[in-house]
Formats: structure tokens, sequence, C-alpha cells
């Protein structure tokens, strides 16, 4: 294990390494269940279109709070039942 580092620290640093290599400018990803955005905000360095979704008005207020970035929209949805059509999925 890597010195200062707890085992939590490196499985969200090996997580954010293992998708943002397949994010890129142009591309629009949908995060279910984005929280208070602490993952959203790793997603949006990428370049990529974040469309951030959460169930819970609070968490996604915390979430705008800690990821402002131009290209993150945050909407309130239950991942069971998207309001987006199937083919965009």
């Amino acid at each position: 294990m890597e010195l200062g580092k707890s085992s939590w620290q490196l499985r969200w640093a090996r997580r954010v390494t293992m998708l943002s290599k397949h994010l890129r400018s142009g591309m629009t990803v949908l995060e279910l269940g984005c929280g208070a955005g602490y993952f959203t905000r790793e997603l949006a360095r990428s370049g990529a279109d974040i469309v951030a979704i959460d169930v819970s008005p609070e968490l996604l207020e915390i979430a705008r709070s800690n990821c402002s970035a131009p290209n993150v929209r945050y909407e309130i949805q239950n991942a069971y039942e998207l309001s987006y059509p199937e083919c965009w999925l």
C-alpha cells in the first residue's frame, strides 16, 4: 500500500483512473446516484458532458456546491424510472 494512503483512497483513485481514461470531450455520460458529487467532479475533468442524477434534492445541492463545472448538469431522477428514452441509454 502507498505510504499515507488508506485502502479506500487507493480504491477511489483506481476507480477514477479506470473510468476517466475512457471519457473524452464530446461524450455524454449519465452518472446514476451522484450523491454529494465527489465522483462527478473527477468525471467532469475528462471534458465529457456529465448528467448526474440522484433522488435526493439535498444531496444534489451539495453536489452542485462541490462541482459547478459547465459540462455538468444535475437532475432529480430515480434510476429505476428514468425519463430518458431507451435509445439514449
